[in-house]
């Protein structure tokens, strides 16, 4: 009879408990062992199942079968062995202290360990779940178990070495609008800062920090502490970079009176000023700040400040507003008027000194002071304006009044009757425009009068005071050669028409011939007339064939009244 086999093989060392299978070759063979390394016989017992072993343990078996001779004895040992300790965490160098724990594979094993580097046996303490490890030290342990073979000792060195926390900086990264002096602190004592300054981790080997770090440009600075028995700190980085601070103003920005000088500056040392007026954005094309800027009228300066490697400033801004007295008020608007008129002046400012002229010119302070109505009683050009101490003069208020009778012709004939040739209305020629506004009176609107015809415009009556006035403004192109002369004239009736006197302008005009293509003005003293009706007449008789006749526009009569009532053109 074969021996018996044994499966798995006794030859491994086993961990865990294992179950152990026998067999034989010849079917129908039965299977009688032991297992405390007794020979087996035909009384022992029959193998049936997997034999579990859960300590080391000698097994005996032998085969029979009817009609066989029992095979040989065969014997097997398995040997259970604990596994060996494991530690976690795992030994090393911890910054901190740790709780460790141990665990074996095997089961129902009891570790035992030492912390003095001494061997741990079956009189060592047993490990309990965890122990708390705050300083340096050797652990042994040893896993054993009751029938099984100890395990191996196995050794964990554990380094607690606490680590250095991060240097901080004064002050922190940022962006800033003038240089930094940087300081680096650690702050465990008797620890000691490298560093670098391109933003780079720092080693042992950086620069030793021993002295404030100046910073006046974009730079990353990283450091870290060190000390003996100690772990490097964390590196720790902080960027500084710098902008140029806003530019500011002096005097600030606000309302001023005579005219100011403004400086601009700026907090960031070496940068250059750029500005701008009237409110627009300031580049470096513009103007580099140099020296104060004069501010006589409202305005807005603008400015930014600018250094290599530095961001440029955000723009500053300053609204200067010229403290200006208010606009003198007429109560009489301009125009015209029958009789003569007092202009009452006025200005809001009360604390404000009002000064005039009737003449057209600017008023100034050594014009006349105003301090009662002005009494218009002829054409003038009242001019105002108002001053106060520290503030800019008001602007100038002008109307020009118009005393007397006064056809502009632009909305009506004024009642003046052609009984020959004339014409009123607008020309047909830009070339024959009007003095003001869009209607005359005039020879004829096309600009060409007929030869060999006599042209007569006739006023309306007009009662006339002490005083009267008549002007006129024409422009005129006639004929004016030796063999053909054309002539125009101004005539005065008392009579209604039936008579009438030559006129001779204040100008020197006893006729008007020739061209005068600019547009003037003729006055004519009329006081002789006066407390008398009178008409007046333009006469011209056209002789030659050329030019483009007469033409007359905004007509006054001073100090008079017409007598028939103005009608308005139909």
């Amino acid at each position: 009879m074969p021996e018996p086999t044994f499966d798995p093989s006794p030859d491994t060392t086993y961990t865990q408990p294992v179950e152990v299978a026998i067999r034989c070759s010849v079917p129908g063979a039965a299977i009688r062992y032991t297992a405390d390394g007794s020979d087996p016989n035909d009384q022992s017992p029959l193998y049936l199942n997997r034999i579990l072993v859960s300590r080391t343990t000698t097994i005996c078996a032998r085969a029979y079968k009817d009609g066989w001779q029992p095979s040989p004895k065969v014997c097997v040992t398995y040997t259970l062995t604990c596994a060996a300790p494991t530690f976690s965490p795992p030994a090393g160098a911890y910054p901190a202290a740790q709780w460790i724990t141990i665990r074996s594979q095997s089961p129902g094993v009891t570790i035992r360990y030492t912390t003095d580097g001494t061997t741990p046996d079956a009189l060592s303490p047993p490990f309990p779940d965890s122990i708390h490890v705050t300083s340096s030290l050797t652990l042994k342990a040893i896993a054993m178990r009751e029938g099984w073979t100890s395990s191996p000792v196995v050794t964990a060195e554990y380094v607690i070495m606490p680590t250095l926390t991060a240097p901080t900086f004064d002050p922190t990264g940022g962006v800033y609008s003038t240089p930094k002096s940087v300081g680096l602190s650690c702050a465990t004592a008797g620890a000691e800062s490298r560093y670098t300054t391109d933003g780079s981790d720092p080693d042992a080997s950086s620069p030793l920090y021993l002295n404030r770090i100046l910073v006046d440009s974009t730079k990353t600075i990283c450091a870290r502490c060190y000390k003996n028995g100690w772990n490097p700190s964390p590196v720790a980085c902080a960027t500084y970079s710098f902008a140029c601070a806003e530019p500011t103003f002096d005097p600030p920005a606000g309302p001023f009176g005579d005219p100011i000088q403004v400086t601009i500056a700026s907090l960031t040392p070496g940068v250059t000023i750029h500005f701008a007026r009237h409110g627009l954005t300031p580049t470096e094309a513009d103007s580099v700040y140099t020296r104060p800027i004069v501010v006589a009228v409202s305005d807005t300066i603008t400015a930014l400040a600018m250094r290599r490697g530095w961001t440029t400033s955000p723009v500053g801004t300053a609204v200067y507003i010229r403290r200006t007295v208010p606009t003198p008020t007429f109560d009489h608007r301009a125009g015209v008027y029958q009789d003569a008129i007092d202009v009452t002046i006025a200005c809001t400012d009360h604390d404000a000194a009002i000064y005039y002229t009737l003449n057209g010119s600017p008023p100034d302070e050594n014009s006349s002071r105003y301090n009662a109505p002005v009494h218009i009683s002829a054409n003038k050009t009242l001019r105002a304006r108002a001053f106060r101490e520290g503030w800019a003069p008001s602007e100038i208020a002008t109307a020009d009044y118009i005393i007397g009778l006064f056809y502009d012709f632009d909305q009506w004939d004024g009642n003046f009757v052609s009984q020959a040739g004339w014409q009123w209305g607008t020309p047909d020629s830009t070339e024959l425009r009007p003095y003001s506004g869009a209607k005359l009176w005039a020879m004829t609107l096309s600009g060409y009068p007929r030869t060999y015809s006599s042209y007569v415009l006739v006023s309306p009556s007009w009662q006339l005071k002490e005083g009267a006035e008549l002007s006129f403004w024409y422009k005129h192109s006639f004929v004016y050669v030796s063999y053909c002369i054309d002539v125009a004239r101004v005539y005065l009736s008392t009579n209604g028409g039936i008579d009438w006197t030559q006129l001779t302008s204040k100008q020197g005009n006893v006729d008007y011939r020739g061209t005068e293509w600019n547009w003037k003005q003729a006055s004519y003293d009329l006081s002789a007339y006066a407390n008398q009706n009178v008409v007046v007449k333009f006469d011209v008789y056209e002789y030659c064939n050329g030019g483009y006749g007469w033409f007359i526009d905004d007509l006054q009569v001073t100090h008079a009244t017409e007598l028939k009532k103005a009608r308005p053109q139909r």
